[in-house]
């Protein structure tokens, strides 16, 4: 039975798939406190997504942020990514990958409270650079999220930090680009704080791949927050490589009437389109 569903998912072809990220900024506060409205409007919109007959693989930031104020809430009030904890060189790095630790199953009882209410499943995905590099490792995690797809699961991808020995280098803007590559998805929409690609504080609505480069000069990095490991820098870098496998990817702002169905369907026209060549 779930062989035939697996061969359905490979043979309806990978325009089916839309990969969505919402980053740490997205998805909880400078506090550290999830913002349960936007995980709820997120399970709605992928909810609706699915109706269409799409496959929906969401890729969350938010893990290091949540557990900050867990711990804040559990009264280490003073907490923060720079306090001194065990006396050791490269306790920062630790410190950040502990609270990931705390804060991911607070992060995906989130999301899993606000699926389940849809009648959703989700399968947490969580990735190291290696899990793409890797030939072996490469064909595990490609197989993993398409059965997962099969099974009429939504994956929900995020970066391993608390194992990881890159650290927090490899961010989940690179990782929505490696699973757009992996799955062969046709469409990405990340979401971004300053609400898309800007040149002299104006939003750009469109850029097409023979112009990519020509923006190339314009990137800013001063979207990237003390709690988000990527900036524009990273998006720009990572939506290249999805264009370069052919993807559109639109890159948009966390408003209010800009929700997946209406991007998708072209009734929000905010935020920068990026083509992939024709």
């Amino acid at each position: 039975m779930y062989s035939i569903c697996i061969m359905s998912v490979f043979q309806l072809g990978d325009r089916r798939i839309v990969v969505i990220k919402k980053g740490t900024d997205i998805l909880t506060s400078d506090r550290g406190k999830i913002k349960t409205s936007e995980i709820r409007d997120t399970a709605e919109d992928i909810h609706r997504l699915r109706s269409f007959g799409m496959s929906p693989i969401l890729v969350a930031s938010g893990a290091t942020t949540s557990g900050l104020g867990v711990l804040r809430k559990g009264g280490k009030s003073n907490i923060n990514l720079h306090s001194p904890i065990i006396g050791q060189d490269g306790e920062e790095l630790l410190l950040k990958q502990a609270l990931s630790s705390i804060g991911q199953p607070e992060l995906f009882a989130e999301f899993s409270y606000h699926f389940r209410a849809r009648g959703i499943s989700i399968g947490q995905v969580l990735v190291n650079h290696g899990d793409f590099e890797d030939p072996k490792r490469a064909k595990s995690t490609k197989g993993t999220i398409q059965t997962l797809l099969a099974l009429g699961a939504v994956p929900i991808l995020n970066g391993n930090d608390p194992t990881s020995s890159e650290g927090f280098n490899y961010d989940n803007d690179m990782i929505t680009a490696d699973t757009v590559v992996a799955t062969g998805a046709k469409l990405a929409i990340m979401y971004t704080s300053v609400g898309g690609f800007m040149v002299d504080g104006q939003v750009i609505p469109k850029i097409d791949y023979e112009e990519r480069d020509e923006f190339a000069g314009f990137v800013d990095d001063s979207e990237k927050s003390g709690n988000s490991s990527g900036g524009m820098e990273s998006k720009f870098a990572s939506i290249s490589r999805m264009t370069d496998a052919g993807a559109t990817v639109h890159l948009v702002g966390p408003y209010r009437d800009a929700r997946l169905v209406n991007i998708i369907s072209g009734s929000y026209i905010g935020g920068t389109k990026f083509l992939p060549a024709a």
